[in-house]
């Protein structure tokens, strides 16, 4: 099954691609991770954001995994990565993480969740320091320099 990685900037995504981005992340972190914490930060919206995400390959082009890059100066910072429950074990995070490594240069960073940070030391992430909580979750703080 291919899938297509969609790829917009904060002020180029279309209000649908962001309506559809946004509810994922809402169904993953806030409701099935229970994590209550403010999604909508503003940041989406910024001029150097960039959105990459995956939608079914079919008419319906449902948006089933996202990530967000954001340009935090000196360094990027990939985050907000979510795949849909149905379509976990795809490899479709790591389509995601490939391709935002490809469209970046220099520090890239990234608060993992503490379970996954074998999967992004894959990547070539290392952690950086201690595990810190961050909304009931632990986490993990990696620099990749690409």
């Amino acid at each position: 099954m291919d899938h297509r990685i969609n790829h917009a900037t904060g002020t180029s995504i279309e209000a649908r691609a962001l309506h559809d981005i946004l509810e994922l992340r809402s169904n993953v972190f806030i409701v099935e991770q229970q994590c209550i914490y403010d999604d909508v930060d503003g940041r989406d919206i910024e001029t150097t954001t960039q959105h990459l995400w995956v939608t079914t390959p079919d008419d319906q082009a449902v948006t089933i995994a996202t990530l967000r890059i954001l340009d935090d100066g000196a360094q990027r910072r990939i985050g907000r990565v979510a795949t849909h429950a149905d379509h976990r074990g795809k490899g479709l995070a790591a389509l995601l993480v490939r391709d935002a490594l490809d469209r970046v240069e220099g520090t890239v960073v990234l608060s993992a969740q503490s379970y996954l940070l074998d999967w992004y030391s894959n990547f070539g992430f290392e952690a950086t320091g201690p595990e810190f909580d961050e909304d009931g979750i632990p986490h993990i703080p990696m620099r990749l320099e690409t």
